[in-house]
């Protein structure tokens, strides 16, 4: 059984929430809770005095999407803890008015296993003379090994600031179901690490500009963001390989990928199975296999809506 929890959650998905499940609820011992349900899909929801809502189930997401508390319409976005998130604070040291940018990159999207991780790191300009020998180093995560993107990983320690959002299979699934469209998920992915990072490090912290590796046009990443009441938009170029001209969006690549692969460890642990990386022939008689004897718990590691037919 997992859980998700949503704080400061709106009075009107509560009272929907209410609404919905009135058989089902349950007797209150706990004071700081203001309803307990038990619904007949196994499902445990606690809504407490300060408006925090708990899941427990067998998958939690289908709930949380069932009343729109994840990425709701015209609402606050999905909060820093509310999903997986890794935000490293900036020291103010690191700050440089000069040209400060955050770079953005995803990682995954061609993967058959594995999670959407989006990235923003904060980089900068005078990276390059304090650090001649890792930036030396640098450059877009496909062109390095994994090793490669571990050793560079631990040298960016305390030396940038960044913020990953891990779209995890599960939720990817859930909002492919949803939307059918890849690029949508990738823009609500990179808006809510740019969230993040923002909430954590305050809205007024001084940047130059956000780049994007431009996988879309921009008309169509705000077009995909338009049901947001939260949007990060100010300053914001969006360019073909932008990997290979800003070191900021190179970081973001490495971070993405460093959290991919531990993501990847994690879920061949959890789940007992070996997830290798691409999209390959090899890799799709893995997902085949796994479709049939692992009908009930492959979604948790694998993008269902890829081909797995078998190519020349």
């Amino acid at each position: 059984m997992a859980s998700l929890s949503f704080k400061k959650v709106d009075k009107e998905i509560i009272e929907n929430i209410l609404k919905e499940n009135k058989p089902y609820f349950q007797e209150i011992k706990n004071p700081t809770l203001s309803a307990l349900i038990k619904t007949t899909n196994n499902e445990t929801i606690s809504i407490f005095k300060n408006k925090t809502v708990l899941i427990q189930a067998d998958n939690p997401t289908d709930f949380a999407l069932r009343y729109k508390l994840i990425f709701k319409n015209n609402s606050q976005a999905v909060q820093a803890k509310q999903l997986p998130t890794v935000v490293k604070l900036i020291s103010p040291e690191i700050i440089n008015k000069e040209e400060t940018i955050l770079g953005c990159d995803e990682v995954g999207v061609g993967d058959f296993f594995g999670p959407l991780v989006t990235c923003c790191a904060y980089v900068a300009s005078s990276f390059k003379d304090e650090y001649p020998k890792i930036y030396s180093k640098i450059k877009d995560s496909k062109k390095l090994t994994n090793s490669q993107i571990y050793e560079l990983y631990e040298d960016l320690q305390g030396k940038i600031g960044f913020s990953v959002f891990i779209m995890d299979n599960t939720l990817y699934n859930h909002l492919y179901d949803l939307f059918k469209n890849t690029h949508k998920l990738k823009a609500l992915a990179h808006n809510q690490a740019l969230l993040n990072w923002f909430e954590a490090n305050s809205q007024d912290m001084y940047y130059s500009k956000i780049v994007m590796d431009k996988f879309v046009e921009a008309k169509h990443y705000f077009s995909y963001l338009s049901d947001r009441k939260e949007v990060i938009h100010d300053k914001m170029e969006f360019h073909t390989k932008a990997e290979d001209k800003y070191i900021a969006v190179a970081c973001a690549s490495i971070i993405a990928r460093y959290h991919f692969l531990e993501k990847i460890k994690m879920l061949e642990l959890e789940f007992k199975v070996e997830l290798p990386l691409g999209a390959n022939n090899s890799v799709k008689l893995k997902v085949q296999k796994y479709k049939k004897n692992n009908w009930d718990v492959v979604h948790h590691f694998t993008k269902m809506h890829f081909n797995s037919k078998i190519t020349n």
